[in-house]
């Protein structure tokens, strides 16, 4: 007698990734957002999502944020209702922390 097994096309290396985004969002997504404020109110990512990106990249085993636009973003976009910024756009927005911070200093006000 012969076993016969059905597989998916959907099935990834990666799937068990959205377990862990589903409590990074219901967890940390609003601190993140809350804290550091919104980048933008009509379009683009915020901070939580560039952050949600950098936390899938090294969970997946990446090593560099290009891994996100190789590898991942398209098993990423298959969860519901989630969007992935590129890994361009997780620099830049990293990149604005840092100069918000440097003008604070600045200033005087850290």
């Amino acid at each position: 007698m012969a076993k016969i097994q059905q597989k998916s096309e959907k099935i990834s290396a990666f799937g068990g990734i959205f377990f862990v985004l589903d409590k990074f969002d219901r967890i940390l997504s609003s601190v993140i957002d809350s804290h550091l404020g919104l980048r933008s109110t009509q379009t683009g990512y915020q901070y939580s999502e560039i952050t949600r990106a950098v936390f899938s990249v090294f969970c997946c085993g990446g090593t560099c944020m290009e891994d996100l636009n190789l590898y991942l973003k398209n098993t990423l976009t298959e969860r519901p209702q989630t969007r992935v910024p590129s890994a361009d756009t997780v620099l830049r927005g990293y990149k604005g922390l840092v100069l918000q911070e440097d003008d604070a200093q600045g200033r005087g006000l850290i």
